[in-house]
C-alpha cells in the first residue's frame, strides 16, 4: 500500500500557479488569455524554433538567456508603475510549467510559461487609459512584445492608466531656454570675451598708447647721464604717439 502511495506521488505534476492567488488552471483557459494567445502563437513557435535551434526542448539557459538578452530581467517604474521580473522569478515560472525540467519545455509548454512569466511582470498594473481592466491577456500582449522585440517596455504599456502622482517627463520643446550669455565685463580682453560666447572688440580699435617705462638710475651715474636718459625717453614716447 505504502508502495503504491509513493508511485501515485511521484507521478502527479504540482500544480502550476500564477502568482499566489491565481492558479494556472484559472489562468489559462480564461477567454483573454486565450485570445492573446491566438493572436501570438504563430509568432511564439517562430521564436521557439529560433531560440531552441530546432531541438525537441528548450532548455533553461536558452529560457534566461533570450529574456536577458531583450534586457526583461529589470526593475523599473513605467508611468509610475513597478514593472519587475528577476531570474528567480523566470526559472520558478519555467519549472512550473515544464513536465521534464531538466530537459527543458516541449513547444507545447511554452505559453503555460509565458503566461506565468507575464503575470509576474506587470501584476502591478489594474488599470488602462480608457477606464478598462488591464487583464491577463494584456500582461501577455506587453511580455510578447518585449520577447519579440516588437515593442519597449514604453510602448508595450503605452494605453495604461499612469499612477497617481504621476507626471510624464517634459518633451524637449517645453523645456525651458539655456539662460543668455552675459555681455564681456569693461577692459576684458577679446580671447577671454569670445570664449565665453561674447563678440569680441572691433578690429579697427586703436590700441593704447604704451605707458612710458620706468627709469632706473644707473649706481654711479652722473646726474647729467640720468638726465639726458629721461630725455630720450620722453622723445622716444613722442616719436611712438606720432607714427601711430
Amino acid at each position: 500500500m505504502r508502495d503504491a502511495t509513493l508511485t501515485r506521488h511521484a507521478h502527479t505534476r504540482p500544480t502550476l500557479t500564477l502568482g499566489a492567488h491565481t492558479p494556472a488552471r484559472q489562468v489559462l483557459p480564461s477567454s483573454e488569455v486565450q485570445a492573446a494567445l491566438g493572436e501570438i502563437q504563430r509568432e511564439l513557435s517562430s521564436w521557439y524554433e529560433l531560440v531552441s535551434e530546432g531541438a525537441d526542448y528548450l532548455t533553461l539557459e536558452q529560457w534566461l538567456r533570450a529574456i536577458d538578452g531583450r534586457q526583461l530581467l529589470t526593475d523599473v517604474s513605467v508611468r509610475g508603475h513597478a514593472v519587475r521580473l528577476t531570474e528567480p522569478q523566470a526559472r520558478g515560472a519555467f519549472f512550473l510549467a515544464a513536465t521534464h525540467p531538466v530537459d527543458g519545455l516541449l513547444p507545447s509548454e511554452l505559453s503555460a510559461c509565458v503566461v506565468k512569466t507575464a503575470c509576474e511582470k506587470y501584476r502591478g498594473i489594474e488599470v488602462l487609459s480608457n477606464g478598462m481592466r488591464f487583464t491577463n491577456g494584456d500582461r501577455v500582449r506587453a511580455f510578447v512584445a518585449n520577447l519579440l522585440g516588437t515593442a519597449d517596455e514604453e510602448e508595450a504599456l503605452a494605453d495604461v492608466r499612469p499612477a497617481a502622482g504621476w507626471t510624464p517627463p517634459p518633451a524637449a520643446a517645453d523645456r525651458a531656454p539655456a539662460p543668455a550669455r552675459r555681455p564681456p565685463a569693461a577692459g576684458q580682453p577679446a580671447a577671454t570675451a569670445a570664449a565665453r560666447g561674447a563678440a569680441p572688440a572691433p578690429a579697427d580699435a586703436r590700441p593704447r598708447a604704451a605707458a612710458p617705462a620706468a627709469t632706473v638710475p644707473v649706481v654711479g651715474a652722473s646726474p647729467t647721464d640720468a638726465a639726458s636718459d629721461a630725455a630720450l625717453a620722453g622723445a622716444g614716447q613722442e616719436r611712438a604717439v606720432a607714427i601711430s
